[in-house]
């Protein structure tokens, strides 16, 4: 028997993959106009400019939709370029609002194999949830099981897998 109360109900959730913040903005309020309004949001911070990053810590103000932060690297499928102490400090900066007193990010996307232990405790002291993912980007996963139970043994509220298939049977 399936716990009901232990799913969360799925949600449209739209990525934005603009080139500035108020590109995803006039996105965002494009899709407010369809029947398909999404209820949380996915700033993809790797696509942005350059000297926007400086400004994505005031994003979640600007919308009223829980969004998830995500910097995704070149071999997951991203376009962040940098190396993992750069990415983390990007991190860092972008969670920084709520020091500011303003909204924060309601979720952080975090690769199961990217831990900074102090970017995850300032997740936690700040509420933002973790979303842990794992991708395979040019390869089907050929045991779902073990991909999870590596997920499992870390700090994280989501588990998030991402997967190229071939078929239907992957």
């Amino acid at each position: 028997m399936i716990n009901k109360n232990k799913f969360m109900p799925p949600k449209i959730c739209l990525v934005l993959t603009g080139s500035t913040l108020e590109e995803d903005l006039s996105i965002i309020n494009w899709y407010r106009q369809t029947s398909n309004a999404p209820q949380m949001l996915e700033l993809r911070v790797d696509m942005l400019n350059h000297e926007e990053i400086f400004e994505v810590h005031k994003f979640p103000s600007c919308v009223d939709l829980p969004v998830i932060l995500t910097i995704r690297r070149e071999r997951d499928g991203g376009e962040f370029k940098g190396g993992e102490y750069a990415r983390a400090l990007t991190f860092s900066r972008c969670i920084n609002a709520s020091l500011e007193g303003k909204k924060s990010f309601d979720y952080i996307d975090l690769e199961d194999d990217f831990c900074v232990n102090e970017l995850e405790e300032a997740c936690q002291i700040l509420g933002i949830k973790i979303i842990r993912s794992h991708h395979s980007i040019d390869e089907p996963i050929k045991n779902y099981g073990e991909v999870i139970e590596k997920i499992k043994k870390q700090k994280h509220d989501i588990i998030k897998i991402a997967s190229y298939s071939t078929s239907l049977a992957d």
